[in-house]
């Protein structure tokens, strides 16, 4: 599973410069590096386990926070809101 697991590290990679689908590449990050710390890193002391901890926390805000404003997704489903009002000003309700 390791060569499986450098693979989608170096495609995660390029999907968090693109940002785009970093939700769910965060939440499997998270998880890919969760299973590291706890198969791997677990006897190894404090300086050992730090990285692949951070690249955990780092899954995880990227699943929280998103790819921001800068990202291909932010693009794709932003919504302007002048829209949403025109949108309203038509409904018959």
């Amino acid at each position: 599973m390791a060569p499986l697991s450098v693979w989608f590290q170096l495609l995660a990679g390029i999907v968090f410069i693109l940002g785009i689908f970093t939700r769910w590449f965060g939440l499997i990050t998270a998880l890919n590096f969760s299973v590291a710390v706890w198969m791997v890193h677990w006897t190894d002391p404090i300086p050992g386990i730090w990285p692949a901890a951070i690249l955990v926390f780092l899954g995880l805000n990227f699943v929280v926070r998103g790819s921001g404003r800068y990202g291909i997704d932010y693009h794709l489903l932003r919504t302007d809101p002048r829209q949403k009002e025109r949108q309203k000003s038509f409904d018959p309700e």
